[in-house]
């Protein structure tokens, strides 16, 4: 079967409405059972909640030896350094730690129940079977445990027992009293990663001043269903993770310290000794008198390696910004140059003083380099002391866990399905309509690019009714159909001296049948001589409404002139029944047998009836087509489809032959039209309606 399309066949935006409409029952119903799905989504779906914590990470404690591995981002909490928070917070050690402490490792059937309260201790001593179910029955003094078959009774709450591979402590829940818990243990590593998978770690920090990198926040969040335990699991988490820092930074701070404290002593011993040195120096050499006398000296020494200290962190400043070549940057090179030949100059006046004064000077200098150290050494064992002491780390909780939002499912989640549903079935009901709607109006031939005439448009109506209306609406299709077909065959300029007329239909129960016996009818009430031939070898059922009996091919040959009578059903109505028993229909048609005789009624009748076989089902029919003066195909109200009759068309063009137009058969307004034509349909559409659907024919283009 080929449903492809030719260029004539794409839709129009007419076109698609219309099939819209044919179908908006149907389009409704899925829709609204889109709705009811997602009214039952949002009903029994376990609600699962978002349970947030706001966390700030701001820049580390002063680090008084400029360690950068002190303190968790002790030079600023850069970007970088924030994104490793989420690393950090979903270490395995630390989920393994919550899981343990929050007995995440046990699921209860009933999601409501806060493990961690109900558990006091919960472990499995051996491998763990995750099909192996155990069952809580509370009561109000004691509890009893079943696993598998055996079952343990009077157990005491907040008491430890070893059953059967498992350590239990339950503790003692007013509000469990009475019911019953089943629950399963879950693998470490599976618990480990669930709890990792419904946590989300998101990065605020942004780098936009100075402050703001010095200061970040961290937005963590799970999914969960229980939303009290999943606050005590959250808040559980943020303060181990806090802790933890704590505790590395108190860490560091002690280590400094006791660093600190060794350099300290030996600095002491070594600055006793010196003074020691210094003191035995002036007994000896009590006759000079050296301090006022390089005191000055020592000063500017001091003062002179300070300088050229604070130029040394100036220039690896300027370097990192500045080229070699740059004014400034030699600048401070020229400096630079000119103190070290003035600390030269100094050291050389040292070493012309007199021995005596040099070993004084050395002496003292030693002295006083040693006591600045200690005193450095000093101040920062208070700051590190200080920050043991007081050490916060750097994350704060902003906001402990609450709920944020509900996750699922969600009100909107109706809206979608319905709106997807709704999608469905536009796209499935253009679809339907272009290849599997029957016609529901003889305008829709012309609108689906078929454009063959309509010649007769016949009401549906029950045979030998007695409504007169219907008689007369039916009466009036015939004779319409009598007028454009000898419209038809005059156009045509045909030499022949009767009218031979064909009928068809693409697949059976069109009604071909009964438009041939009604069209005869009709052609001898206007005392024309009309015979109808039953040419529907394998389903042709004339004979049966019109009284007479199947025919043999012996019978039909000796059909003849002088016995016609014989064939006479009423007056200026002869009828052929269908010939039986035939060994092979098509080679009986195509025979020079019967062309012969079909040239002998055409000498004796004005008009010739030829009831086919539908077109789709058998060759029988295109062969025929050839002899014919008007071949008409009959298409069925609420049966025939478009792709059916654009196949019948096709095979007809391909004998080189086209049908001089369709009869739209059985015709009634569609019980599926949720509306009129008046209102979904354009002008051919309303006219059709209008003149054969209704009982007054008035129609007027303007209403």
């Amino acid at each position: 079967m080929n449903n492809s399309f030719s260029p004539d066949d794409s839709l129009d935006i007419g076109q698609i409405f219309r099939i819209l409409m044919m179908q908006s029952k149907l389009i409704i119903l899925i829709s609204f059972l889109g709705f009811s799905l997602g009214i039952y989504n949002h009903l029994t779906t376990d609600k699962t909640f978002r349970i947030t914590s706001l966390l700030q990470i701001t820049a580390g404690q002063s680090n008084p030896l400029n360690d950068v591995s002190l303190g968790l981002f002790t030079q600023g909490a850069n970007t970088s350094d924030i994104g490793n928070v989420e690393m950090l917070y979903k270490s395995r050690t630390n989920v393994k730690k919550v899981v343990e402490q929050m007995k995440l490792n046990v699921r209860v059937d009933n999601p409501m129940i806060d493990r961690s309260l109900l558990f006091n201790k919960i472990k499995l001593n051996g491998k763990n079977d995750p099909n192996e179910k155990f069952i809580l029955q509370i009561g109000d003094k004691d509890y009893s445990l079943i696993i598998g078959d055996s079952i343990t009774k009077d157990m005491a709450f907040q008491q430890d027992y070893n059953i059967n591979g498992i350590t239990i402590n339950i503790a003692k829940i007013v509000d469990l009293f009475g019911s019953e818990i089943s629950f399963r243990f879950i693998e470490e590593e599976k618990a480990i990663n669930s709890l990792i998978s419904s946590m989300q770690v998101k990065n605020n920090v942004t780098t936009r001043s100075f402050y703001q990198r010095n200061n970040g926040l961290i937005e963590v969040s799970i999914i969960a269903q229980n939303t009290e335990e999943a606050k005590k699991v959250l808040n559980f988490y943020n303060d181990t993770f806090i802790d933890q820092s704590v505790e590395i930074e108190s860490k560091k701070a002690r280590k400094a310290i006791n660093f600190i404290d060794q350099r300290a002593d030996a600095i002491r011993e070594k600055l006793e000794l010196e003074k020691t040195n210094l003191q035995r120096f002036q007994e000896v050499n009590k006759s000079v008198n050296v301090e006022l006398e390089i005191e000055s000296i020592l000063q500017n020494l001091n003062a002179v390696e300070k300088r050229i200290a604070e130029l040394d962190v100036e220039i690896a400043t300027a370097s990192n910004t500045f080229t070699p070549t740059n004014p400034i940057l030699i600048d401070l090179e020229d400096q630079k140059n000119a103190l070290y030949n003035q600390k030269l100059n100094i050291e050389q006046k040292i070493k012309s003083l007199p021995i005596a004064q040099q070993e004084y000077v050395d002496l003292y200098r030693d002295i006083q380099i040693d006591e600045e150290v200690y005193s450095e050494l000093l101040s920062k064992k208070i700051e590190f002391s200080i920050k043991e002491a007081s050490t916060l780390g750097n994350i704060r909780i902003v906001d402990t866990a609450y709920v944020d939002s509900k996750v699922s499912p969600q009100a909107i989640l109706i809206i979608i399905i319905t709106f997807l549903f709704f999608l469905i079935s536009i796209i499935g009901s253009i679809i339907r309509g272009v290849f599997f709607i029957p016609v529901s109006n003889p305008a829709e031939l012309a609108d689906r690019a078929i454009n063959q005439p309509i010649l007769g448009v016949v009401p549906l109506t029950e045979e030998n009714s007695d409504n007169d209306v219907e008689n007369e609406k039916h009466e009036q299709s015939l004779q319409s159909l009598i007028v454009n077909l000898n419209t038809t065959i005059e156009n045509k300029e045909t030499n022949n001296q009767s009218k031979t007329i064909l009928i068809t239909s693409p697949t059976p129960q069109n009604g071909k049948s009964y438009i041939a016996r009604e069209l005869s009818k009709s052609l001898q009430q206007t005392n024309k001589k009309v015979l109808l031939i039953d040419i529907d070898m394998k389903r042709g059922d004339q004979h049966k409404s019109l009284g007479r009996e199947k025919i043999s091919l012996k019978d039909f040959r000796t059909i003849n002139i002088d016995n016609l009578d014989k064939l006479k059903i009423t007056e200026n109505f002869y009828f052929i029944p269908k010939v039986s028993r035939l060994n092979n229909s098509f080679q009986f048609l195509y025979s020079e047998e019967f062309i012969n005789k079909l040239e002998l009624f055409k000498k004796n009748f004005d008009y010739i009836i030829i009831d086919t076989a539908p077109i789709l089902s058998v060759s029988d029919t295109a062969m025929l087509m050839g002899h014919s003066d008007v071949n008409l195909a009959i298409v069925r109200h609420g049966l025939t489809k478009i792709n059916e009759i654009k196949q019948m068309v096709s095979i007809a063009s391909q004998i080189g032959i086209d049908f001089d137009g369709f009869v739209y058969n059985a015709y009634q307004k569609p019980s599926s039209y949720y509306g009129y034509y008046g209102f979904y349909g354009n002008y051919s559409y309303q006219y059709y309606a209008q003149k054969y659907l209704y009982e007054n024919y008035d129609y007027d283009k303007e209403n």
